[in-house]
């Protein structure tokens, strides 16, 4: 490897100092400049997490974690996963490796492109030409949701990049969405959340700052529930001018899973950068009251409404009187609901509702495993027993070989069954053909074939000679 000293500018990508150096080295080929710079020619530097922290940082002498944050996406990520992740997903980095990288950020589940194209601004292209007399690519620039200069106001430039060459900005083709008021305030919304990520991330307090902020917008119902529709509605026209860009457009028009409806309930999951933005961007002024508003949650925040359950006709509760409403099943036929949300409703009005034994002792243990072995269904031996369908199941469960008896009884009863059905009807037709006695007993034919097709042929009439079966 040589040595010399690669100067990186403030904001400038990895991928675009080492592209510089490389080109301006003269090697027929950008894998050899590479092999001489880095020791290999085979790293995926056009991708946003490179695997060469280490040797990058005895080129430009800069400590490796200051790469990371200054010149990689990576500092992007700390608002949006656990520290702990944070760390990991670093230290990976620092250490030269980006394997984990993919689980760790859930890139992928979240189909975040990290390779294949990236941006630059015109105006900042010739301003660089002039001033360092060479084109870069700015960090800030490569963000999810930068799509406009904001130093310069204008859309940016995309240009495709591959791993077996290397390019610097120049021709592109300019962002389709063009400027608009919207995508101004994301990439402005989105460099801040860059240079200035929270600290000490939690899942759970940045969803509950967003349930704060949506019940103050008016999208949070009296009894703690969101208004989904109302929401999803009001995000789709916020964002409708951006969709002609191509990662936004793919989260506005999967309506069938727009992740709005999972970003309350599937807390664990990590979800990518992009989607965040895009629902803070969509709640807040900027970065920056975002940022006051999460860290001073716990002292302003106010009690939300407690969630009370209510029928889906009447914007009231009503309450379960056993003697009026009859029995659970009907009062949640009455309030067009399932009979768990039913009993919900009633046991949180404190009514006593009278339920089977929740324990089963040893005798009685062993009465429902002999009646399982008799052969007796398990809904008919719960109502003998006073306990639940479940409770009889989860002996049976326990007991493998009465679950195959039961099944060979099942089997040969079964078949049985099938077998008398065949056999009734060459009784009352002696001269059926084979075809015939198919057609008029399908499900019983069928399923001897299949279970027991020796004793199917023993009863089914001689085989209708080849030469003879086209005249019947």
């Amino acid at each position: 490897m040589i040595t010399f000293h690669l100067s990186l500018q403030s904001n400038e990508t990895l991928y675009s100092g080492l592209s510089r150096i490389a080109i301006n080295m003269g090697y027929p080929t950008a894998g050899m400049a590479l092999k001489e710079l880095l020791g290999s020619q085979h790293k995926q530097l056009p991708s946003a997490f490179v695997s060469v922290i280490p040797q990058l940082s005895e080129l430009t002498g800069i400590d490796r974690h200051t790469l990371i944050d200054r010149h990689t996406v990576l500092p992007l990520f700390r608002s949006f996963v656990s520290e702990d992740v944070y760390q990991m997903a670093q230290a990976e980095l620092v250490n030269g490796r980006t394997t984990l990288l993919d689980k760790l950020l859930s890139t992928s589940a979240n189909r975040m492109k990290l390779s294949g194209q990236m941006r630059y601004c015109p105006q900042c292209y010739t301003e660089q030409q002039d001033t360092h007399g060479y084109p870069y690519w700015c960090i800030e620039h490569q963000l999810s949701g930068v799509y406009i200069c904001q130093k310069h106001q204008q859309p940016l430039f995309a240009v495709n990049v591959d791993r077996k060459r290397l390019v610097l900005p120049g021709n592109g083709e300019p962002n389709p969405a063009g400027y608009s008021e919207v995508l101004m305030n994301l990439a402005e919304f989105t460099e801040d959340a860059w240079r200035m990520p929270l600290s000490n991330y939690s899942g759970q307090r940045l969803r509950q700052c967003v349930r704060m902020k949506l019940n103050k917008e008016g999208f949070v119902t009296d009894c703690g529930r969101i208004r989904q529709q109302k929401w999803q509605s009001d995000f789709l026209n916020n964002w409708l001018p951006a969709e002609a860009i191509t990662e936004i457009a793919a989260l506005l028009h999967d309506n069938t899973n727009l992740y709005l409806k999972a970003f309350f309930h599937r807390e664990n999951n990590t979800l990518s950068p992009l989607k965040h933005l895009l629902v803070l961007a969509g709640l807040f002024d900027s970065w920056k009251n975002f940022k006051v508003f999460y860290q001073q949650f716990d002292n302003h925040q106010t009690k939300m409404p407690k969630q009370v359950l209510t029928c889906n006709s009447t914007a009231k509760s009503i309450r379960y009187l056993p003697n009026e409403h009859g029995s659970l099943r009907s009062f949640a036929r009455r309030l067009n609901c399932s009979v768990t949300t039913a009993k919900k409703i009633a046991l949180q009005q404190g009514v006593l509702i009278e339920r089977r034994p929740q324990t089963l002792f040893g005798a009685e243990r062993d009465l429902i495993t002999q009646l399982l072995s008799d052969g007796q269904s398990t809904a008919k031996i719960a109502l003998k027993m006073l306990c639940s369908i479940a409770a009889v199941e989860q002996i049976l469960a326990q007991n493998p070989d009465i679950v195959q008896q039961r099944r060979e009884r099942r089997v040969s009863v079964t078949r049985q069954k099938h077998r008398d059905a065949i056999q009734k009807l060459l009784i009352s037709k002696s001269t059926w053909r084979r075809t015939d006695v198919q057609k008029a007993a399908r499900a019983s034919y069928t399923w001897l074939y299949k279970n027991d097709s020796e004793w199917l042929y023993q009863q089914l009439p001689a085989e209708t000679p080849r030469e003879q079966r086209w005249l019947h």
